[in-house]
C-alpha cells in the first residue's frame, strides 16, 4: 500500500530567488537544499510514497514588507498549482497567505481554494510578532472555519530580539517549541474552540506539547496536596504526590531529550524510511517503559487521594 506524506517542502525558483532580493539564502543558519522536482519524485519512489502533500516552509514569507509578501504569496501559489497540475495524482499543496494582513489572507484563501483548486491552507506558526490564535485574524480563522478547510501549519524560528546563542543551530529546538508556543497561544485565546470546523495538520512540536501537559499535571498534584489536602496534613499529602510527581518531570526532561534528538539529528539526515521507523518505535517504548513502568512502581496509593 503506498503511503501519503503530508508532510514535503519545496523550494520553487521563485522562492528562492525573491528571498535572495531581501539577503534571506536558506531557512535559519542552514542554506537551501538542493531541491528539485526531479529528485522529490526519485525520493517518493524509493519511499514508495504514492502521493505528497507539498507546502513552503521557514522562513516563510513576510519579512516586514507587506507588499512583498503578497506578490511572493501569489507566485508561490501559482508555482505549487503548476506542480500539482503537471503531475496528476503524485501531488496535493497547500498555499501560502499574506499573514499578517488579515484581509489579503482572506483574499489568498479564496485564490487558493476555488481559483487554483489546491488542497488547503499552508500557515506559519507565526507572522512577525503575532502568532496563531490572535484575535486580529479572527476573520481569517471565521473564513477557514467556515470552508472546513485543511490547514497546515509550519515553525518559524521566534521573531525575539536578543534570542540565546546556542552552540548547536537553533532550530534544533526553536523550531518544535515554536509550534507548542503556538498551540498555547490558540488554546488560551480560545480560537480552536471557537472555530471548531478547521482541520489542522501541526508537524514538529508534539512531543513537547505532550511533556508541557504532562508537567502541568505534576504541578497541579503538588498544588492540591498544599491547597487541598482534604483529611491529611499537608506534609503528609505531599510526601504521598511527591515521588509520583517528580516521576512525572524526569519522565518529561526525558521526552524533551528524545525529541530534541529526533528533530536535530533523525529528521534532517538522509537514513532510510525503515530506520526511522525504528528510532520512532524506540521512542514511544522508551516513554512507556518510564511512564507505566517506574510511574507505576513509585506511585501514590490509590485509596488515598491527596485531595481527600
Amino acid at each position: 500500500m503506498a503511503l501519503i506524506d503530508v508532510h514535503q517542502h519545496v523550494i520553487p525558483k521563485v522562492y528562492k530567488d525573491a528571498l535572495a532580493r531581501v539577503g534571506v539564502l536558506g531557512s535559519g543558519e542552514n542554506p537551501w537544499p538542493a531541491w528539485s522536482l526531479e529528485r522529490q519524485l526519485e525520493l517518493m519512489d524509493e519511499l514508495g510514497i504514492g502521493a505528497t502533500l507539498i507546502s513552503i516552509a521557514s522562513p516563510g514569507a513576510y519579512f516586514g514588507d507587506i507588499e512583498f509578501t503578497r506578490q511572493l504569496v501569489k507566485a508561490c501559489n501559482e508555482a505549487m498549482q503548476q506542480i500539482v497540475s503537471g503531475n496528476p495524482g503524485k501531488f496535493g499543496a497547500m498555499g501560502f497567505v499574506s499573514l499578517p494582513d488579515v484581509e489579503a489572507a482572506c483574499r489568498d484563501v479564496e485564490h487558493v481554494l476555488d481559483v487554483l483548486k489546491l488542497d488547503g491552507i499552508n500557515l506559519q506558526t507565526h507572522a512577525g510578532h503575532r502568532y496563531l490564535g490572535h484575535p486580529e485574524e479572527n476573520e481569517l480563522y471565521a473564513e477557514l472555519d467556515r470552508r472546513r478547510a485543511v490547514v497546515f501549519v509550519h515553525p518559524q524560528r521566534p521573531a525575539a530580539q536578543n534570542a540565546p546563542q546556542y552552540a548547536f543551530p537553533a532550530g534544533y529546538t526553536e523550531l518544535t517549541f515554536d509550534t507548542t508556543r503556538a498551540i498555547t497561544n490558540m488554546l488560551y485565546t480560545g480560537m480552536l474552540a471557537k472555530y471548531p470546523n478547521i482541520r489542522w495538520i501541526m508537524p514538529h512540536g508534539a512531543t513537547e506539547l505532550l511533556a508541557i501537559c504532562l508537567a502541568g499535571a505534576a504541578g497541579y498534584m503538588l498544588a492540591s496536596a498544599i491547597i487541598v489536602p482534604g483529611r491529611l496534613r499537608r506534609a503528609t499529602a505531599l510526601k504521598r504526590v511527591g515521588a509520583p510527581a517528580l516521576t512525572i518531570e524526569l519522565g518529561c526532561m526525558v521526552m524533551l531529550v528524545i525529541a530534541g534528538v529526533i528533530e536535530g539529528f533523525v529528521s534532517p539526515s538522509a537514513i532510510d524510511y525503515p530506520t526511522r521507523i525504528g528510532v520512532l518505535l524506540a521512542s514511544i517504548a522508551l516513554w512507556a517503559l518510564y511512564f507505566f513502568g517506574a510511574g507505576r512502581n513509585r506511585g501514590a496509593r490509590p485509596d488515598e487521594p491527596p485531595g481527600g
